[in-house]
């Protein structure tokens, strides 16, 4: 099945993502609203460990969890030599220790849509956060939504061995204020024309 393999995908599916204009920003967040040396930061949905590698190399000492096996394997085999991985669920986690920054980009707190599972995420982020530590996060805001309403979006990226199309089909539903968005993913292997397609 094609999404055993999404992991395999994803760094390709996102190689024109900026990560090094992204971890700029969050360090001059941290420098901005934090007055105490900075060590130990958590990366929360840290997907493949690309974010977490750009903020070792300026120092940090970085955790990464995820709740995919693949992704944790990929970010492991590319790791800094300041960072570790483990799979983990963002609302469900006990690492033993406590941070000075929690962070939890790419909009994975959008995906949490329930109070529970918000209310559980944040309350494990609390009890992993050092007395006057922060946590970082970007997510959908409602407001502009609802405003700009999500379209279907259609993606086409290639590489020496593949060509990927995705088709990503959003459905708002305002009275839950969610958005569903379901995946179609066709990957062509240029070698024999094999093609396999995905939904998620």
């Amino acid at each position: 099945m094609i999404f055993e393999n999404y992991a395999k995908y994803y760094d390709l599916l996102y190689q024109d993502k900026d990560y090094e204009k992204e971890i700029d920003f969050i360090v001059s967040l941290i420098e901005q609203h934090s007055h105490k040396k900075i060590l130990r930061i958590l990366d929360i949905g840290c997907g493949t460990g690309i974010h977490a590698n750009y903020l070792a190399e300026k120092g940090y000492l970085v955790t990464g969890i995820d709740f995919s096996e693949e992704m944790i394997d990929i970010a492991n085999k590319n790791k800094h030599f300041n960072t570790e991985f483990y799979i983990g669920d963002a609302t469900n986690f006990n690492i033993k220790i406590k941070f000075d920054i929690i962070l939890s980009l790419f909009h994975v707190v959008s995906y949490q849509t329930s109070n529970k599972n918000i209310s559980n995420m944040f309350n494990h982020v609390y009890k992993h956060l050092k007395k006057g530590g922060l946590f970082i996060f970007d997510f959908w805001h409602a407001p502009a939504v609802l405003i700009e309403k999500p379209t279907i979006k259609i993606k086409r990226i290639e590489n020496d061995a593949i060509k990927i199309t995705r088709i990503a089909e959003p459905s708002l539903d305002i009275l839950c204020n969610t958005v569903d968005v379901k995946y179609e993913i066709t990957v062509t292997y240029k070698e024999n024309n094999q093609v396999d397609i995905g939904h998620l």
